[in-house]
């Protein structure tokens, strides 16, 4: 930084500038504003990066101040950024504004104007100047709070972590999914049925859903009455315009299963393997092309917050991840795949549209409740209904379920329905110890050898609100399946 500072001449606390002075960029507010100091001008240096010769008027309203004119390299813009006492944007139009961005990311205060797409990129982070007749009053009371050691620190915190909704990677992701769902809509010749010859073909409404020739769904659902019969009925009582996220959505099959139910909702698929992606997108791609208002949202992602890397590993139509440690060094030479939280994803693809997560599920064998803690926002703040597998190979896991149930019980969820691996409903309980009992007994079975009747259960959780309605549903998949 001194050797910034050394080769521009600035020993004096500056003021940093950023872009051309003229048209829309209204550096002329700034220098209006920085007038007014008077004497106390001397006592300051401003930057100025958009190169040129100074304008005579902006000189003289300097007045003793120092004024430097340059065009920085990325690496120097990131030091006058640094140093600077504040970046002072009085742009009049902006179609971003991305030296706000750049100043907040570097710990720079901001002074910008309220106009266009400013406060959607600086956030609560800057001071604002309204334009207009007190304009220059307004950028001359900022030029002075800026400089509380209170307020300053506190607008750098805030900087970076508005800074920190803007990633290059998650711009890219969104135009890459953008252009995806583009692409998946637009019209085209009638998809092959399979994508391998060998595949099998489940009859749906319009349309045939592909899974590979090894899957187990069919000879499961063929075995077990009630396998994965439940989560149709449950979508069918959800409101119209509202969303379903599916974490765990394999090949699309609860996707189909519960868009046959009701093809109102909006649904966002996750699923981090390529090979079942695949088929996940081709199975979309029927949806879509036999009911065109199909609102499907595709996301290739491995969902956590605690596991940061992971492989994925398993057949049969069923692969669980195994974590990698945390220098990521591994001898398998599986893909590695890096984790995004579910708080994210639903940002991306439903916050921006406003819609309502009613329904999260979760089945990704053994990891559901790292899932979980990776949507603790969307938890707090919309409390959706929640269906998720508890499946512990390990005592790690065993016991970040039970750690699991506590933190929901702690964010209102107070009614947790439990079935077994097969699809049975076997109770509802208030308390989540009473959960714990069940996992307790199933991990008995799996470690000491005694007779075993179960492998997991599945749990439907919602808060007090929710009760009457996952009532009502429990009580229609009894009567559908059960009577």
């Amino acid at each position: 930084m001194q050797a910034f500072r050394s080769k521009l001449g600035l020993d004096k606390p500056y003021f940093l500038l950023s872009g051309t002075r003229s048209d829309y960029k209204n550096a002329q507010l700034f220098f209006n504003a920085f007038a007014l100091l008077g004497e106390q001008r001397a006592d300051y240096a401003v930057l100025c990066t958009g190169g040129g010769e100074l304008e005579a008027e902006f000189k003289a309203l300097a007045g003793p101040a120092e004024v430097r004119v340059a065009i920085l390299s990325d690496h120097d813009m990131v030091c006058a950024y640094s140093g600077a006492v504040a970046l002072a944007y009085p742009s009049a139009y902006e179609g971003f504004g991305l030296p706000v961005l750049e100043a907040m990311a570097c710990g720079c205060p901001v002074i910008s104007t309220d106009v266009a797409s400013l406060p959607e990129v600086g956030g609560d982070a800057p001071l604002y100047v309204q334009l207009g007749p007190h304009a220059a009053q307004q950028m001359l009371d900022h030029l002075h709070t800026v400089q509380d050691p209170a307020c300053r620190h506190a607008m750098i915190q805030r900087g970076l972590e508005q800074a920190r909704h803007f990633q290059w990677r998650a711009m890219a992701d969104g135009v890459a999914r953008a252009l995806s769902r583009l692409a998946e809509r637009t019209p085209s010749a009638p998809l092959p049925a399979r994508l391998q010859s060998n595949d099998q073909l489940l009859p749906h409404r319009g349309y045939q859903l592909a899974l590979p020739a090894d899957h187990l769904l069919p000879h499961y659902q063929r075995e077990h009455r009630l396998y994965d019969r439940f989560l149709p009925i449950l979508a069918r009582a959800l409101p119209a315009g509202s969303a379903a996220i599916d974490v765990g959505a394999n090949c699309g099959d609860t996707l189909a299963a519960m868009f046959d139910a009701n093809p109102n909702l909006t649904y966002v698929c996750v699923e981090p393997d390529s090979a079942f992606y695949r088929y996940l997108c081709h199975n979309s791609q029927h949806i879509r092309q036999a009911h065109a208002q199909a609102d499907i949202h595709l996301v290739q992602a491995l969902v956590g917050k605690q596991v940061t890397e992971a492989v994925l590993a398993g057949g049969g139509g069923s692969k669980h991840a195994q974590a990698l440690p945390a220098s990521g060094q591994t001898g398998s030479s599986g893909e590695v795949h890096r984790s995004v939280t579910l708080d994210s994803i639903v940002e991306q693809t439903l916050n921006p549209r406003g819609q309502t997560v009613r329904l999260l599920k979760s089945d990704v064998d053994g990891y559901d409740h790292d899932v979980l803690a990776s949507a603790n926002h969307v938890l707090a703040t919309q409390s959706p209904m929640l269906f998720f597998e508890c499946l512990a190979s390990n005592h790690d896991q065993l016991n970040a379920y039970k750690a699991s149930l506590s933190g929901l019980y702690e964010q209102g969820y107070r009614h947790f329905w439990v079935f077994d691996n097969y699809g049975n409903p076997m109770f509802c309980a208030g308390e989540p110890s009473q959960v714990t009992q069940v996992f307790d007994y199933i991990w008995r079975q799996a470690n000491h050898a005694v007779t075993r009747s179960m492998y997991y259960v599945d749990i439907l959780a919602v808060v007090p609100q929710d009760k009457l309605l996952a009532d009502q549903v429990v009580a229609q998949y009894v009567s559908a399946y059960c009577a």
